[in-house]
C-alpha cells in the first residue's frame, strides 16, 4: 500500500467521522484518555503512580547526594584541628 493511499483512506476515515459529531466527541475523547495513560506511566514501566520517572530519579538523586553529604560531614569531624 502506498502512502498516498493511506493518506487518503485516513482522510475518508477522519471525514465520516466529522459527519457524525457525536461519534466524532467519542473518538477524540477515547483518544485523550489514552495519552493521559500514557503519560501517567511514561518512564516508569508502564506503573501507574504518583510519580513519573523523572521524579524518581530525582529523589534517587536527593538520597545520593544526602549519603555523600553525611559523609563528608564524618570525615570532617575525624580530622583533627591542626591550626593551634
Amino acid at each position: 500500500m502506498s502512502n498516498k493511499s493511506t493518506i487518503n483512506d485516513y482522510k475518508d476515515y477522519l471525514q465520516d467521522v466529522k459527519e457524525s459529531t457525536p461519534a466524532a466527541m467519542l473518538v477524540l475523547a477515547d483518544s485523550m484518555d489514552n495519552i493521559a495513560s500514557a503519560l501517567r506511566a511514561l518512564g516508569t514501566n508502564n506503573a501507574m503512580t504518583e510519580m513519573g520517572a523523572i521524579e524518581f530519579l530525582a529523589v534517587q538523586i536527593k538520597q545520593g547526594m544526602d549519603d555523600i553529604a553525611t559523609s563528608i560531614e564524618g570525615v570532617n569531624v575525624s580530622i583533627p584541628d591542626t591550626e593551634e
